[in-house]
């Protein structure tokens, strides 16, 4: 699961419009059995589709070989 805040406590969901250059705080859970389970999150985008295969969208890079 995936959130985004406009917030470093995580207590404020970011939601309807976003300004450009708004600072936000992205919080991922995993639900797991493993103990030794990592995530490593390397890039981020925002789109203005739904469908990541669209090649008319306009493409926000958020982070980049993070």
């Amino acid at each position: 699961m995936m959130g985004i805040f406009t917030d470093d406590g995580f207590t404020t969901v970011a939601s309807g419009t976003i300004s450009l250059r708004t600072q936000l705080y992205f919080k991922i859970e995993v639900e797991t059995f493993g103990i030794d389970t990592e995530i490593h999150l390397t890039n981020c985008r925002a789109t203005t589709s739904a469908d990541p295969d669209d090649l008319a969208a306009v493409v926000y890079k958020i982070m980049e070989n993070g």
